[in-house]
């Protein structure tokens, strides 16, 4: 029985080594990795983990040749229905995580991948949904030198009951509708076989580092998103970080002035002065 992760990723080096470190010291046996379409290369980066990951391009190895954002609502899980398509035999013996790569899973004290599946095995289930705790940016401005986990500490769930990822047996042929909503994740022969209302958050859950620190954020939003309407510069405070609300214009004026230069690879997104006129606010950054 294999374990395995598989993800998409587009420019994400400054974060895969955490990621990939975490994950393998899990227990999952290998990790199969898609960059989409404009990413950068990430050959070189990936060599120190040999033949434990593998890396697929959309268009290269999926022969995936152009967007296809209008072929389905979920982008993402079409391109992943392509991969097992295109590569049937890493369906063999292989119970799969879906994830992204600010995505952590966790498990509580005592449990394990392995006794996960066990467990699923026994009631003849073939997948399971993970509650995703969402984390926000802890008052972090730059992104941090320490691990993620350490980094940012403060979540919630998210309460809508549909954000969630999956664990699939994927040795059968299963069409992926979607792997990240509590409504069909999966379809085998037209039956739904999601068990769509059992979402766990006590064994094993996800650490979602979704906006990260403000300069987290706007890397991001420089790189852009499948959907145009996740990440704006204003949702970062209005609806994840509502506790920074009271630095959100000195921060999107101090933005505005360096946008042009940031969205063209720069550095600089806030005045040298930045701590002091945040604390003038009545606001202490982390750093």
């Amino acid at each position: 029985m294999r374990k395995t992760v598989l993800a998409m990723i587009k420019d994400e080096q400054r974060y895969l080594k955490e990621w990939l470190d975490y994950h393998f010291a899990l227990g999952f046996d290998h990790i199969y990795l898609i960059e989409d379409f404009t990413s950068s290369d990430h050959t070189e980066f990936l060599r120190p983990w040999g033949d434990r990951v593998s890396l697929y391009r959309c268009d290269r190895d999926l022969g995936i040749l152009d967007e296809p954002k209008s072929r389905t609502p979920w982008r993402q899980v079409w391109i992943y229905n392509q991969f097992f398509k295109k590569f049937p035999e890493e369906r063999q013996d292989n119970w799969c995580m879906f994830l992204d790569i600010d995505e952590f899973f966790e498990m509580s004290e005592g449990m394990t991948l392995d006794l996960i599946i066990e467990d699923l095995k026994r009631q003849d289930r073939k997948n399971i949904f993970f509650a995703l705790r969402n984390f926000n940016s802890d008052h972090r401005i730059f992104e941090p030198s320490i691990p993620m986990k350490e980094a940012y500490t403060h979540w919630e769930y998210n309460e809508h009951g549909f954000l969630c990822k999956t664990l699939i047996d994927v040795t059968e042929p299963y069409n992926f509708v979607c792997i990240q909503r509590g409504y069909p994740v999966i379809v085998q022969a037209g039956k739904d076989r999601n068990n769509a209302s059992i979402v766990e958050k006590k064994t094993a859950w996800i650490n979602h580092y979704f906006t990260k620190s403000w300069e987290g954020w706007l890397i991001r939003m420089r790189r852009g998103s499948q959907d145009p309407f996740l990440r704006t510069i204003a949702q970062f405070f209005d609806l994840y970080n509502k506790d920074m609300m009271c630095v959100k214009d000195y921060l999107m004026a101090e933005f505005r002035k360096y946008e042009l230069d940031w969205m063209n690879g720069g550095t600089k997104f806030v005045s040298d002065d930045w701590e002091a006129k945040l604390r003038e606010l009545g606001f202490e950054p982390k750093t």
